[in-house]
């Protein structure tokens, strides 16, 4: 049985074949031979004596226009990844299109802002065949894996059709892989406080995580030298000359997670030349992986604004007083001393 091709919107439709007793056996369905025709006039099996055909519709009116979703070429982190939803034949009104942009693959890249990922929406224009979606990618100067970014297709408006509801694009890192490195990232134009002032600790704080991953646990130290000026102290711990960071290959504590140092100003009396002096933080690693073994892992300067004003005056003044006979004229010098603005404040650990 062949079915006609035509260009006309309908439902699917079910063509029913039944056989039916007709008392000749030339035809074939009443033929003895067959057991069709078992006795003069007898008819097919009542209960098995026909077949249906169901003959499926392939035309899509105007009205209900099939959207094909298709991914753009891959890209380099920092471009653009461009999406492409596209209609056939053109729709006779607006038609929004929801759907989804993620990064599902595990261990792959991550080069999309979160605000660039979740739901959707495009509107492809009564009369148009298509519409594009672009996601923004980060450049970032960490060596990841291959990364990836999925459209998905949501549900349509009742009676729409669409096709590849769900497409990747390829995202390739353009970083040269890191040498094993502590890395340390300041925070703005970088680490300034000041002195502790009427109970006021201006702080200040820079990040460190490592370059790659290490075999084993890593320690990373940060020192000032004494008398520096400056303190440090890690999230939950105390000021001190000292600071300790862990990082391991794995879990809570995983080396690509950045850790915070907090920074802070040290009390003296001394008046600084100029309001200001510097710290340096020293920072070495210390793990079983040699590549972690790094007696210099870099330094952090540390700018500190003086708040002490101490000093001497001097003034001078002609005296005079009277004698019998005459007078007499001297200069008196008064000396005064101001203590330093901070004196009696608590100092800091």
């Amino acid at each position: 049985m062949t079915s006609w091709r035509d260009y006309t919107d309908e439902e699917d439709e079910t063509l029913t074949i039944a056989l039916g007793p007709d008392d000749k056996s030339a035809n074939g369905f009443d033929h003895s031979s067959r057991q069709t025709n078992v006795a003069l006039g007898a008819g097919p099996d009542p209960a098995n004596n026909s077949f249906s055909v169901k003959i499926i519709d392939s035309n899509i009116s105007p009205a209900r226009p099939q959207i094909t979703l298709s991914a753009g070429a891959d890209i380099e982190e920092g471009e653009d990844a461009v999406f492409t939803f596209t209609a056939k034949p053109a729709p006779t009104a607006d038609v929004t299109l929801d759907f989804d942009i993620s990064e599902p693959i595990a261990n792959a890249g991550d080069f999309v802002d979160t605000a660039e990922e979740g739901s959707k929406t495009v509107v492809l224009k009564k009369g148009t065949t298509t519409v594009t979606y672009t996601v923004s990618t980060v450049d970032n100067n960490t060596d990841d894996n291959q990364g990836f970014i999925r459209a998905t297709m949501n549900a349509l408006a009742t009676g729409y059709t669409y096709t590849n509801q769900r497409v990747n694009l390829t995202v390739n890192d353009n970083d040269d892989p890191l040498s094993p490195s502590v890395i340390i990232t300041e925070s703005g134009s970088g680490t300034t406080v000041a002195e502790y002032t009427d109970g006021t600790q201006l702080t200040d704080s820079y990040e460190v995580k490592l370059a790659t991953q290490p075999t084993h646990d890593v320690t990373v130290t940060a020192t000032l030298p004494l008398g520096s000026g400056a303190s440090v102290r890690k999230s939950g711990g105390s000021f001190g000359r000292t600071v300790t960071l862990s990082f391991s290959p794995s879990g809570s504590t995983i080396w690509s997670t950045a850790q915070t140092v907090t920074v802070a100003g040290v009390r003296d009396d001394v008046d600084n030349v100029g309001d200001a002096r510097t710290a340096t933080i020293g920072h070495a690693a210390t793990s079983t992986d040699t590549n972690y073994a790094i007696a210099n892992a870099g330094t952090v300067t540390v700018s500190i604004t003086d708040d002490d004003t101490a000093g001497v005056r001097l003034s001078e003044s002609a005296r005079t007083v009277g004698e019998a006979g005459g007078t007499s004229t001297w200069t008196e010098l008064e000396v005064s001393w101001t203590a330093p603005s901070n004196t009696g404040k608590p100092a800091i650990a």
